[in-house]
């Protein structure tokens, strides 16, 4: 189970069938700003902080997918909501 905002997406990329780089195509449309993968690798190891855009666009693509593996509703009890808020946050940054 992913368990960060970047990992997430990639897993909802996967699923949709879709590569991780025509999922940065649609980011780059969605931001106005290029990436490359080497960029979205190190988001994903904690190397570099995201950007609020690419996070509120990575966000906005996982939502439902996220609730949906919660099985489709909010979380119930307090350890359910920590596990959903977790794999919508950015991964820790390395310092």
């Amino acid at each position: 189970m992913p368990l960060d905002l970047v990992s997430e997406w990639l897993a909802h990329l996967k699923n949709r069938g879709e590569s991780p780089q025509m999922g940065l195509i649609r980011l780059q449309a969605s931001t106005g700003t290029q990436y490359d993968m080497n960029r979205l690798h190190q988001w994903r190891r904690g190397e570099r902080t995201i950007p609020q855009p690419v996070q509120a666009f990575m966000r906005r693509e996982v939502l439902f997918s996220a609730i949906r593996n919660e099985r489709g509703t909010p979380p119930a009890s307090p350890e359910g909501i920590q596990r959903l808020a977790l794999r919508l946050e950015p991964p820790k940054r390395k310092r």
